[in-house]
């Protein structure tokens, strides 16, 4: 505040220290506020110009702002490249990744996974070890691999306890919770989600609890208590929405349509609207199909198979399988309910079977 009050500008060597700080508490505003307090820096390091565009996309990218996000990350990685060090050309392919993940480019936000994980290793920065390890479990839980994400996050939780990388491991936590969810291992991934909100509050990171909190409601509501699960929704996009969070916001939105659509049709509507509107950071499938779902039970059709249709072929180009069953049921529903076609059903049924049987 001092700099910005005299008209001068924040170092780059400052800004992405400080911003990168803020990011991993989840304040992504104030985060924001620190690199574009450094941008016009026009003498900076080159390690620390690259580090600080890294730092900026990932930042960009976690509000949903895709587009800025991918053109930070080109320069970033230009930056690190030229600069050869280790540490900025690891959160350089971190950031690449992170756009590449919103792009639905599996093939390339892998390879920049890798990349990341090879260079921070070198570097021995252990947080963004654990950082990449935790989006590669991610990956999987995506994708409906749950098994494969917990081997991949047993890895970073070892990381984690031989060296101090901060709320990098409650986020780990946060995916072996939604990993443990789609196992159905219901009172594990409680007890990952309490680890995780212990480690949130006792850091006063209270932003980054809308992760938790999501998860917390979706246990909720696959256990049918909806009441429980439309207050945490609730928690989790009133913080989600402080800070701009665009991994929480849109899924939230969607489990609260999910939520009330019985007791508050209209609600649901708006809710499931909002949810589809939302910038999202790695794809819209969750907010589809709850649109979809919520039509189909106000007897809308037409509309339920049209969400159904974008539903699959979002889900189908991201390899994400449990999207993938889950809007192909939508789609049988939808198309017996209109049509009475029971054969055509019972094939699109057969074929979510198949996606299920292999999550």
């Amino acid at each position: 505040a001092e700099v910005q009050a005299a008209g001068e500008t924040l170092a780059m060597a400052a800004g992405w220290r400080i911003g990168t700080a803020h990011h991993y508490r989840g304040e992504y505003p104030t985060a924001l506020a620190y690199f574009e307090a450094a941008l016009d820096d026009l003498d900076p390091d080159p390690v620390d110009r690259a580090r600080f565009l890294a730092g900026h996309a990932s930042v960009l990218w976690a509000q949903g702002n895709s587009e800025a996000g991918l053109r930070v990350a080109e320069e970033a990685m230009a930056a690190a490249l030229a600069s050869g060090d280790d540490g900025a050309l690891g959160a350089a392919w971190v950031a690449h990744g992170l756009v590449q993940a919103h792009a639905g480019d599996r093939t390339a936000n892998l390879r920049a996974y890798e990349k990341a994980l090879a260079h921070a290793e070198r570097a021995g920065d252990a947080i963004t070890v654990v950082r990449v390890r935790n989006n590669l479990g991610s990956r999987h839980v995506e994708a409906g691999r749950f098994r494969l994400a917990l081997d991949e996050l047993d890895h970073a939780v070892a990381v984690s306890e031989d060296h101090a990388v901060g709320l990098a491991s409650a986020m780990v936590s946060v995916n072996r919770a939604e990993a443990l969810l789609g196992l159905g291992r219901l009172e594990e991934a409680v007890g990952e989600i309490a680890i995780a909100t212990e480690q949130f509050r006792g850091a006063e990171a209270e932003h980054l609890l809308a992760f938790a909190l999501l998860l917390e409601a979706d246990a909720h509501r696959v256990r049918g208590n909806a009441t429980r699960a439309h207050a945490k929704y609730r928690e989790a996009l009133e913080r989600a929405e402080a800070s701009g969070n665009a991994q929480v916001l849109g899924p939230a939105f969607a489990g609260l349509a999910q939520t009330v659509v019985t007791d508050d049709p209209a609600a649901a509507r708006a809710h499931a609207k909002r949810a589809v509107d939302q910038p999202h950071t790695v794809g819209d499938v969750i907010a589809l199909r709850a649109a979809g779902w919520i039509a189909l039970g106000q007897g809308d059709l037409e509309s339920a198979e049209m969400w159904a249709n974008r539903a699959l072929s979002e889900a189908g180009r991201r390899d994400q399988l449990v999207e993938l069953a889950d809007a192909l049921e939508l789609r049988a529903l939808a198309r017996w309910s209109s049509t009475g076609d029971v054969r055509d059903a019972l094939g699109q049924l057969a074929e979510a079977a198949e996606a299920w049987h292999e999550v």
